[in-house]
C-alpha cells in the first residue's frame, strides 16, 4: 500500500527537522581552526578578528548571523562561547515565567462577560456550572540584573501558541535557555516536551522528550551539559523516586539509578559538582515534607541518601518564631515558603524572613542575615507575607549576588488568610499585582588576617573601610513595567 499525502508530508517534515538538527550539532561542535580556515575579516588575522567577535554582545548575535555563513557557523558554535566566557564578555541573564498582561486581561474581560450572560439568565444550575477562570498566559521575561532593566521577552514556542506549559521547569546551561515538562494550558495534558532557546540565534528549537510522564520533579545541572530530573508524581498522582539525565549536546535521555525514596515537590541544586535532591514527600503522607535529601554523584553514578539535611535552628527563640509563623499561615510543613540556590559554591535556603547557608561537612545550617523590617521595606515584607501564603517567589544567584523577586501589592492579608490551594492562590496573586520587587543581597567576602597587629595596622590604613565592606544588606532595585504581571512563578540564571 502507497503512502498517502499526508504521511508523505509529515516524513519530510520530520526529516527537514532531523536534518536542520544534525546540522545545528555539527556547528556546535565545530572547532574554531576548521570554522576560521578563511579570513573571518578581511585584512586581519584570524586571531585577532576573533578578538573582535567575541566582544560583541549577544544582543547583536542574530545581525552578526546575517553577514556570512562563517560567521553563522563562528556564533553557533560552542567553543565560541568557551571563549567568550575566558575573555569575561558573556553576560548573565535572569530568565523569569510571568503572566501576560495583556492577554491575560482579554481572557479574563472574556470570562467576565460569560459570567455576565450566566447571571442575566437567574439559572441556578447555569450558575453553578460556569466554567472556572483560564489559566495566565505565561511568558519569560529576562533581566539584565547589571543594568537592571528588561532586555527582552523571549519569542513564544511555535508548539505553544498559548503560552509556556503550566508548572514547566527552567535552567539555563551554556548560553541556552532549557524548557522541560509542565501542563497544556488548554487540556491540562501533562507534556514530556523539552524546548531549547539559543540566545545567539534568538530561536527555540524542540529537543528529546523526557523519557517518562511527572510533574512538580526537581531539575538541576551538572559540568554546563547535562540537566537532570528527578522525583515529581505521574498521572495517577504517586510520587516518583526515578531519575533521568538529558545530554544537551547528543540531546539523548538515559535512565539513572533510583533515589532512597519518593521525592514529589522536590528541589534539586548542583553544590560542588553533586546534584542534591532536597526534601519533597511520598505518596502516603503528601504534603508533609521531608528533611532528608538524596545526593547524586556522577563518578560513581549513584545515590547517597543525607538525613536531616534540613532541620530547624538550634536557636529556641528561632524555633518559636517560625512555628508561630506556619501557624499563621497554615503551613503543614517545615519546607513551605523555602527556596534553594548555590552561590559561589555556598548552599543558600530563603526560609520566610531569614537566608542560611548550608555546610556540608557539618550536614548543618547557619543563620546567615535576616531581611529587613517593614519599617525599611514594606514592598518588601509584603512579598515575605505572600511568600508565606504560598505564592512564588524565586532566589537566584548571578555572579557573586543573590537575586530575590517578591509580588507586591494591597492584597497580602487577603491571600496570607485565604485557605485555598497554592495554584489558585497564585492566580489571585496575579489577578491583583501590578508590579513586583527585586532586591540584591551580596554576602561578605572572606577575608583572613595573620596576627592583631597586621589586622589594626590594616584599619589604620584604611580607615576601616575594609572592615565596613563586610557589612551586607538587601537592595531593592528598581523593576520598571515588563508588560508581565507580577507573580514570578519561576526563574534561573543564564550566562550567555
Amino acid at each position: 500500500m502507497g503512502m498517502d499525502i499526508c504521511e508523505l508530508a509529515a516524513s519530510l517534515r520530520s526529516c527537514r527537522s532531523s536534518s536542520v538538527h544534525e546540522k545545528r550539532q555539527r556547528m556546535d561542535q565545530m572547532p574554531l581552526d576548521e570554522i576560521a580556515d578563511e579570513e573571518l575579516i578581511p585584512g586581519l588575522p584570524n586571531d585577532v578578528a576573533l578578538q573582535c567577535l567575541v566582544r560583541i554582545p549577544v544582543q547583536a548575535h542574530a545581525q552578526l548571523q546575517r553577514v556570512s555563513r562563517k560567521w553563522r557557523e563562528l556564533v553557533n558554535s560552542s567553543q565560541y562561547y568557551e571563549e567568550r566566557k575566558r575573555e569575561g564578555t558573556t553576560m548573565h541573564f535572569i530568565c523569569t515565567v510571568q503572566a501576560l498582561d495583556q492577554q491575560s486581561k482579554i481572557k479574563r474581560r472574556q470570562q467576565q462577560q460569560q459570567q455576565s450572560t450566566t447571571t442575566a439568565s437567574n439559572s441556578p444550575s447555569a450558575a453553578s456550572s460556569s466554567p472556572p477562570p483560564p489559566p495566565p498566559v505565561l511568558g519569560v521575561s529576562v533581566l539584565n540584573p547589571r543594568e537592571r532593566t528588561w532586555e527582552q521577552r523571549l519569542p513564544h514556542i511555535l508548539q505553544h501558541p498559548h503560552g509556556l506549559p503550566l508548572f514547566c521547569r527552567l535552567v539555563g546551561v551554556k548560553g541556552k535557555l532549557v524548557v522541560l515538562g509542565g501542563w497544556d494550558p488548554v487540556t491540562w495534558e501533562t507534556l514530556r516536551s523539552v524546548y531549547v532557546y539559543h540566545f545567539s540565534s534568538q530561536s527555540w528549537r524542540r529537543g528529546a522528550d523526557i523519557p517518562s510522564t511527572r510533574s512538580s520533579f526537581a531539575c538541576g545541572v551538572l559540568n554546563d551539559r547535562y540537566v537532570f530530573v528527578a522525583g515529581g508524581h505521574d498521572n495517577r498522582k504517586s510520587a516518583l523516586a526515578t531519575a533521568e539525565v538529558y545530554d544537551l549536546e547528543k540531546d539523548e535521555w538515559r535512565n539513572l539509578p533510583r533515589m532512597s525514596e519518593e521525592r514529589d515537590e522536590s528541589i534539586a541544586v548542583n553544590l560542588n559538582g553533586k546534584l542534591y535532591v532536597i526534601s519533597g514527600y511520598s505518596t502516603e503522607v503528601q504534603g508533609q515534607f521531608l528533611k532528608s535529601a538524596d545526593v547524586y554523584e556522577p563518578e560513581k553514578n549513584s545515590w547517597t541518601r543525607i538525613e536531616d539535611m534540613w532541620s530547624r535552628p538550634s536557636s529556641m527563640q528561632q524555633r518559636q518564631q517560625q512555628q508561630q509563623q506556619a501557624e499563621d499561615h497554615d503551613l503543614s510543613s517545615s519546607s513551605a515558603g523555602r527556596v534553594f540556590t548555590v552561590l559561589s559554591g555556598t548552599l543558600y535556603s530563603l526560609d520566610h524572613n531569614t537566608l542560611f547557608s548550608y555546610s556540608a561537612t557539618n550536614n548543618t545550617w547557619s543563620s546567615v542575615a535576616t531581611l529587613p523590617s517593614a519599617a525599611d521595606h514594606d514592598q518588601l515584607q509584603l512579598g515575605l507575607e505572600l511568600n508565606a501564603a504560598g505564592a512564588v517567589c524565586s532566589l537566584t544567584a548571578v555572579k557573586d549576588s543573590l537575586l530575590l523577586l517578591l509580588a507586591a501589592g494591597p492584597s497580602a492579608a487577603a491571600a496570607s488568610s485565604s485557605r485555598m490551594s497554592s495554584s489558585s492562590r497564585a492566580q489571585e496573586v496575579a489577578d491583583h499585582h501590578q508590579a513586583f520587587k527585586a532586591f540584591v543581597y551580596k554576602p561578605p567576602s572572606p577575608f583572613r588576617l595573620s596576627t592583631a597587629a597586621a589586622a589594626a595596622e590594616e584599619l589604620l590604613q584604611e580607615g576601616g573601610s575594609r572592615f565596613s565592606s563586610c557589612t551586607t544588606q538587601w537592595e531593592a532595585i528598581g523593576c520598571k513595567a515588563n508588560g508581565f504581571l507580577s507573580v514570578p512563578q519561576f526563574a534561573c540564571a543564564v550566562e550567555v
